[in-house]
């Protein structure tokens, strides 16, 4: 099956009716769908969205699924309610943001800024109730790589060759991460990093470890527009158009953009 035929999904964020009409035109049997993270945090509240997501996602047929910011995210918080300490160091994470380590000074500041992010009790209800789906979750990759050689990943970083110089490696330290109790905080700065592809260079030099002509990546809004971003002549590819309906915090927010700026075909490498 050639790149033409590869259906890619987005940051979707819990708005899971959106995501089954984005869906619909495209059958699944007549197409390889690959899912780039972010099931959760943002859709409406109450309604489970996330976990809604993520099961359409694992029962699409021919799907594969990177893990997100927000799959990992919503694991620190059952971590979290399972007793599992954060660790003390965690708040001193330059990457996760001025704002988070602004909650991490207040008690149970780590979940109140996942609810501040939009995050919904009934996933973490839901899985709780779930052990295969959170099992599930656990078990998808950081990484992977498509027939054509294009390479997928959630978040636009180049940080993942400091875990490895292959998709093994990398995908074996996020493995390890995810193995073990307080492991997700380890992950979480690394897979929540972005703007590695605003530079052509460090978009080269990123593709030529990986030996791969091209990269996807979701993660980082990218911008207004009816189709994914196309950067550096083909090069790297970002599927992230503000998918959700309910994503906005705030009037001052931007709407939700056009399905087709997040779920969309792959096109050919010949093309670009």
């Amino acid at each position: 099956m050639n790149s033409a035929q590869y259906l890619v999904v987005g940051d979707v964020q819990g708005d899971w009716e959106r995501l089954l009409e984005a869906l619909e035109p495209y059958g699944a049997d007549e197409h390889q769908t690959v899912f780039l993270g972010d099931f959760f945090q943002g859709g409406r509240p109450g309604d489970m969205g996330g976990v809604r997501c993520a099961r359409i996602a694992r029962e699409r047929a021919h799907s594969q699924v990177v893990l997100g910011n927000h799959e990992v995210f919503i694991l620190a918080v059952l971590e979290l309610l399972r007793g599992v300490p954060l660790p003390p160091a965690f708040g001193e994470e330059p990457g996760m943001g001025a704002r988070f380590r602004e909650y991490l000074a207040e008690e149970d500041g780590f979940i109140r800024f996942w609810e501040f992010r939009r995050g919904d009790w009934e996933d973490v209800h839901a899985l709780q109730a779930d052990n295969d789906l959170e099992q599930w979750i656990r078990s998808r990759p950081i990484m992977l790589q498509l027939e054509d050689g294009t390479l997928v990943q959630h978040t636009d970083t180049d940080v993942y060759l400091s875990h490895g110089t292959t998709l093994d490696e990398v995908n074996a330290w996020g493995r390890s991460c995810l193995d073990r109790d307080g492991g997700v905080f380890e992950l979480l700065p690394s897979i929540s990093k972005r703007h590695a592809f605003d530079d052509p260079d460090r978009t080269k030099e990123y593709l030529a470890a990986f030996d791969a002509p091209r990269i996807v990546h979701g993660h980082t809004p990218c911008g207004a527009g009816d189709a994914p971003a196309v950067r550096w002549n083909g090069k790297a590819l970002c599927y992230d158009g503000r998918f959700s309906r309910y994503w906005r915090r705030s009037d001052e927010e931007q709407e939700a953009g056009p399905v087709e700026a997040t779920v969309g075909l792959l096109p050919p490498l010949q093309t670009l």
